[in-house]
């Protein structure tokens, strides 16, 4: 899509969108980022400064403003994410902002949201038949797969440590094993006194997991074995472990009762997300080219 619309006439609204790009995509400011990063930091502010001076000139726009308050409330939010008010200013003067540059900036952004809100507000409700057709149409996202509550005791093996050597270690281990009884009583107490993964202080507990969720040496064994069982002694990338499976949940499918209000959220998103774009596109279209234009393909 083509936007053509006057710049904004403030530079600080533009350092201030420049600024936004850099954090939200490198999560840097402006000045940390090397050439080529800082270059897509300003095509970006470019366009997203190039949407909201669109959205901002439209008719709407001309009955919207900011709510009592919420400047203020906004500066606060912002504000609060440095470590005290001299870190802030700051940081707006290495950008070229100062708290009254950032407040505009602010206003402007609340009103952009509030106008993109409003055109939102009128997309149609999401039907029962919409949500029923999508759950038919994709029965593979409701479906739960079989998971296991899993324990584990580990011993790593780490060549710097005599006792941790591959050998050593699975002496220990092979140890430990024998001396397991049976229960989860015993495996747990036997967790929290030899294992050397940080889930020993509760007794080697793993969660429940799905398939791949563990190392792939591990999720072999426990997808094999019946609740209650042990393992014998597993070798993974990070050393020796003994497996319990200590629960099985089979996996089902998700009714269409129980995952309709997620869809029916998913799909109002999808249709909010529409109309916005749309209706800037519809903006785009009709904006009246002036000797001042800046073109920015997005």
């Amino acid at each position: 899509m083509t936007l053509s619309m006057p710049p904004s006439e403030e530079p600080s609204i533009f350092a201030y969108h420049l600024l936004k790009c850099a954090l939200g995509a490198f999560a840097q400011p402006p000045a940390a980022l090397d050439a080529s990063a800082l270059a897509r930091a300003r095509d970006m502010a470019r366009k997203t400064l190039a949407i909201e001076d669109l959205v901002l000139s439209s008719v709407p726009a001309d009955f919207v403003r900011a709510r009592p308050g919420a400047v203020a409330g906004a500066l606060q939010d912002v504000q609060a994410r440095y470590a005290g008010r001299a870190d802030f200013l700051r940081v707006l003067a290495d950008n070229a902002l100062n708290e009254d540059m950032l407040a505009t900036a602010l206003r402007r952004e609340l009103r952009f949201d509030a106008i993109l809100a409003r055109i939102a507000e009128r997309t149609p409700p999401v039907t029962a038949r919409e949500i029923a057709a999508y759950y038919d149409a994709n029965p593979n996202l409701f479906h739960m797969p079989e998971t296991r509550t899993a324990r584990h005791i580990l011993v790593t093996v780490n060549p710097d440590y005599p006792e941790n050597a591959a050998p050593a270690a699975r002496r220990r281990i092979d140890t430990i094993r024998g001396g397991l009884g049976d229960g989860l009583t015993a495996f747990a107490a036997a967790a929290q006194a030899h294992s050397e993964c940080p889930s020993a202080l509760e007794g080697g507990i793993l969660g429940r997991v799905a398939r791949g969720q563990l190392y792939r040496e591990l999720d072999a064994v426990l997808f094999v074995l019946d609740a209650g069982e042990i393992s014998a002694v597993v070798q993974s990338e990070l050393g020796y472990h003994i497996v319990l499976c200590e629960d099985i949940h089979p996996g089902r499918d998700i009714s269409l009762d129980e995952a309709a209000a997620a869809i029916g959220e998913k799909l109002t998103r999808r249709r909010r997300h529409g109309a916005q774009r749309d209706w800037i596109a519809g903006l785009s279209r009709t904006a009246s080219p002036t000797p001042s234009l800046q073109e920015i393909d997005t």
